[in-house]
């Protein structure tokens, strides 16, 4: 608004006759003098056609009208000898220079200036320089719509840029030479040699009028799109001598039109994408103008001109073609929407369905004008919802035919829809059901309980428990539910399954097992594959694994300490062949060595077919040892048994030998050289006694004198004798705790004593430590510990060590008799005697005596 005001103000400052015209020859301005002019005010001329208010023959004439020659060119020119007629009839003679008037880069209309023609020099002359001064004032005019004025003399190469021109490109007064090398230097390489061509060709004579889009380098880099729009002077050979015209700034339409070019591409392609044309029918007309998809959606080719009417429905089926042909007459004689579906066929023969949408478009008087719509290809969507529908009445057959219940709710738990199945487990009735809440039926869940579980299904979409609903006649109805969130319909769907008597079997199982996990014995059952598939207490324990982590595991892989002696996938193929396996195997547990007795069997379901595997382990280690133990015993009490009547015999023999011998030396002269022969015969004698006295200790057949003895008393007693003889570096600690008294040979005792911390020594030989004797009292027995740091035995000396004539020790160091002595003055004396060794860890012998109660 600034900008008009400013340039009427402009105008009005002139001295010459202005006035201004659209492109329909309407007046739209006059500056003051233009109406001292012509007598005719602007108020008055706005709105009038130019011609009106200056005649037909001169400045503008409706035939050869010079303003419409520089409109439609869009370049500034001027016209001598041209004739207005004025208000008062007169006419005046009258140079005319007339420049487009530019709107938004667009040519609106023309800008005309007057000057009155003269036939005196002097006045030529002041004729002149007004014209001069007038041409001024519309350079400055043009200036100031901003658009590009140039003239360019083709024949020295000088142009004339006008200032509008160099601000196009950012450049101000004298910052670009005046010469036309320099519109070159700006102009885009690609675009220089098509403009040049064009230039030729108007001089040619191939073209009217130069007319060409270009791009050039503003000042600060970026391109400008230019629109040039020129006139080109020829001298008398054809030559071109001048070149005017101007440059308009194009760059804000051009970037509009190829966003409106990307926008109809975008518009296109979407169309193509959704199958979805566009049409619009012009009441009355026999074509529908359409978009290129809409073709494509029929299968033909494009035509711009659109379909006629009746070719139109030639493609449309015939069976479908009069209910589409009613339904468009309908919309337009209620002024309704257009919609319907209908099937057309393609030139191939194939047949698509359509869904077709339009408005119909009134006049001013109510008329219909045009119909303007979409072309949908639903034929994909519609076999869709064909297959859905056949799909809804196969899902109602499945459902009503479920062997289990199944519910439909809506999120406040109000039952939709049920299924024969459910009413038949709860003697509700349709109907009843479609009256009721989930609350209504559930007995052992509130209304927050309900609430709760669906605000988990909508977060999990899936959810699995148990609960329990009422029958009508009130009893219980125990379920396992499966719930499923729609969260398109904001449903939720219930499949409910009788669960009452799986409960009754879980609880048959559960006190099973709870049996199971009391026995001892390790029970284990495993698939056809060997998978495990239970286990009992006893077996998760010597498994050391929890329930949940045995179960699926293979049989090799259950045990973390090796199995010896047999492979469990050997067992499962033995037992599916031959049906039953059974045998010992060795387990290592913790370094500790077991002994299982395992049986396998195959379980086989009513029909004979195999079913599963199971396994029962027993754990015979104590059961072995003790009968080891016994078997030991009895060869002891054997040998003992043998021993101590060979040492009767012997004894006797011994008897008159020594006698005989004692009254030969009492005879023998003292010098006598025999009396020394003697006294050997006498010492070999007391040796083998003493060995019979050991042999008869041994098989207890030598009487003992038994009185009370304090066990603490006696250790400590014989431990401060044995001190004496214990080496340096070796020490003798007693853990002595209170203890009863026991009754026994205080003799024999001793001995045990003496011969286990003799045995202790010889086993430390060479090494420092520390030899423990511990006392202590449980329930009615003293338990008696010597425990050493030696060499210690393997086991299979172990096995031997309490066997008469058996030793460790080099010869001449034992005669092998001390723990065969030991072993059955504790036998005598009621009491049992075990020994615990590790090689180089040492041994532990302990004794066990009955006390005095």
């Amino acid at each position: 608004m600034e900008d008009s005001r400013l340039l009427r103000d402009m105008l009005d400052s002139m001295n010459e006759p202005v006035y201004v015209r659209d492109r329909e020859k309407n007046l739209l301005f006059m500056n003051r003098a233009a109406e001292r002019l012509t007598g005719w005010s602007c108020e008055e001329g706005r709105g009038m056609r130019c011609y009106e208010v200056f005649g037909e023959d001169g400045a503008c004439c409706c035939g050869d009208c010079p303003v419409d020659r520089v409109i439609s060119r869009g370049i500034p020119h001027r016209y001598e000898n041209r004739k207005i007629r004025l208000r008062s009839g007169c006419e005046k003679n009258v140079t005319i220079s007339v420049a487009p008037l530019l709107r938004d880069g667009e040519i609106a209309g023309g800008v005309v200036f007057l000057i009155e023609t003269v036939d005196s020099e002097g006045d030529e002359r002041e004729l002149l320089d007004s014209l001069l001064l007038n041409e001024e004032r519309m350079r400055l005019a043009l200036e100031f719509t901003q658009d590009g004025l140039f003239d360019w003399n083709m024949a020295t190469g000088e142009v004339y840029y006008s200032p509008g021109w160099k601000k196009l490109l950012g450049y101000g007064e004298g910052d670009i030479p005046d010469d036309f090398e320099e519109w070159r230097k700006l102009t885009h390489p690609e675009d220089v040699v098509r403009v040049l061509t064009l230039i030729d060709e108007v001089l040619k004579g191939d073209r009217d009028r130069f007319e060409a889009e270009f791009r050039m380098k503003h000042r600060d880099g970026h391109w400008v799109d230019i629109l040039a729009r020129a006139d080109i002077l020829l001298d008398g050979k054809g030559h071109g001598v001048r070149m005017v015209g101007t440059h308009i700034d194009i760059t804000e339409r051009k970037r509009m039109e190829e966003e409106l070019i990307a926008s109809r591409r975008s518009l296109e392609e979407a169309q193509e994408i959704a199958r979805l044309g566009s049409w619009t029918w012009y009441v009355g007309e026999d074509h529908t103008y359409c978009s290129p998809e809409y073709f494509r959606l029929f299968g033909q080719p494009y035509d711009r001109n659109g379909f006629t009417e009746k070719y139109f429905y030639t493609l449309v089926h015939p069976d479908d073609r009069q209910r589409v042909r009613d339904s468009v007459a309908r919309a337009l004689k209620e002024g309704s929407a257009y919609e319907e579906t209908y099937r057309i066929v393609l030139p191939d023969g194939r047949e698509r369905v359509h869904h077709a949408r339009g408005e119909v478009k009134f006049d001013e008087g109510g008329k219909p004008l045009m119909v303007v719509g979409i072309q949908h290809d639903i034929t994909e969507m519609y076999r869709i919802e064909e297959a859905l529908r056949e799909s809804e009445e196969r899902y109602r057959n499945i459902i009503n035919s479920y062997p289990d219940g199944f519910l439909r709710t809506d999120m406040a738990g109000r039952i939709l829809e049920s299924n024969p199945a459910y009413r038949r487990m709860t003697g509700y009735s349709e109907g009843e059901l479609l009256d009721m809440n989930l609350t209504d039926l559930k007995r052992i869940d509130s209304r927050g309980d309900v609430d709760e579980r669906i605000r988990l299904l909508r977060r999990e979409g899936y959810l699995r428990f148990e609960t329990e609903h009422r029958r009508k006649d009130g009893t219980v109805l125990e379920l396992d539910v499966i719930l499923q969130y729609q969260e398109r319909e904001r449903e939720v769907v219930s499949f409910l399954k009788d669960a009452g008597e799986r409960r009754k079997q879980e609880r048959a199982l559960k006190f099973q097992a709870l049996m199971l996990d009391q026995i001892e014995d390790q029970i284990i059952a495993t698939d056809l594959e060997g998978r495990v598939i239970y286990a009992n207490g006893a077996e998760c324990t010597a498994l050391n694994r929890g329930r949940e982590e045995v179960m699926g595991m293979k049989i090799n892989e259950l045990r973390r300490d090796p199995i010896r002696g047999v492979d469990g996938e050997d067992i499962v193929r033995h037992t599916l062949e031959k049906g039953e396996w059974q045998g010992e195997v060795l387990r290592t547990e913790g370094g500790r060595e077991s002994v299982l007795s395992f049986r396998s069997k195959m379980i086989r379901n009513e029909a004979g077919d195999p079913l599963s595997l199971l396994g029962i382990a027993t754990d015979i280690t104590e059961r072995k040892r003790i009968a080891e133990r016994l078997r030991q015993s009895q060869k002891l009490e054997a040998i003992g048994s043998l021993a101590g009547g060979i040492a009767h015999d012997f004894n006797n023999i011994l008897t008159p030998i020594m006698g005989m011998a004692d009254l030969l030396l009492q005879e023998l002269p003292p010098d006598s050289r025999e009396v020394s022969r003697v006294r050997d015969i006498l010492a070999a004698s007391e040796r083998g006694a003493e060995l019979v006295r050991q042999i008869l200790a041994f098989g207890r057949k030598s009487p003992h004198r038994n009185s009370e003895i304090d066990l603490a008393d006696l250790i400590g007693e014989v431990c401060q004798l044995f001190r004496a003889t214990i080496p340096q570096g070796i020490r003798l600690h007693l853990d002595m705790g209170p203890c009863a008294r026991v009754k026994g040979d205080a003799s024999q005792l001793n001995q045990v004593i003496m011969n286990l911390l003799t045995n202790a020594l010889h086993a430390m030989e060479k090494r420092e430590g520390e030899i423990l004797i511990r006392l202590r009292e449980e329930g009615a027995r003293a338990l008696v510990e010597f425990t050493d740091r030696g060499m210690g035995m393997a086991p299979e000396v172990i096995e031997k060590i309490f066997e008469p004539y058996y030793t460790t020790k080099g010869l001449g160091k034992g005669t092998g008799l001390g723990l065969s002595v030991v072993y059955g003055i504790i036998k005598e004396h009621g009491g049992d005697i075990t020994v615990e060794s590790e090689v180089e860890k040492g041994t532990t012998f302990r004794i066990s005596l009955p006390v005095i109660p």
